[in-house]
């Protein structure tokens, strides 16, 4: 009975460590992350902006003139709260983008980047490009 249990013991104990293990790796693989995250943000000089809002600039900058109905899908992002990004990224000194309405659904606009939003969105795929290739 006492050989059994220590079997047990031994097997669960591995087992723990395992999963001790992949958590760690997973904890790193985070952190990794928000580092570059950050890295790029400070390198573009867009310290504080989120990442849903470089994935939204990003994806105007591949679909110009895109619905906002459209992008939402694109982006995963529900519709309230890529309405508070347009209103943030179109407003408040960034003027990024542009919002006009949708002729088809008055309920959605049409966006399109300016000048500084093409720009702001260029220089993310470009960091971005170079911190995958020196991973």
């Amino acid at each position: 009975m006492a050989k059994r249990m220590i079997v047990i013991h031994l097997a669960r104990t591995a087992s723990e460590t395992a999963e001790e293990s992949l958590l760690m790796e997973f904890v790193r693989a985070t952190h990794k992350f928000r580092e570059a995250k950050k890295a790029i943000a400070d390198r573009i000089g867009m310290q504080g902006t989120p990442a849903r809002q470089c994935v939204v600039l990003t994806c105007l900058l591949a679909h110009p003139g895109i619905s906002q109905a459209r992008l939402a899908k694109l982006t995963g992002t529900d519709d309230s709260t890529l309405n508070t990004m347009v209103r943030e990224l179109g407003g408040r000194g960034q003027k990024l983008l542009t919002a006009k309405k949708d002729p088809a659904s008055p309920k959605f606009s049409i966006l399109t980047l300016t000048s500084s939003g093409e720009f702001a969105a260029r220089r993310i795929v470009r960091l971005v490009g170079a911190f995958q290739s020196n991973q």
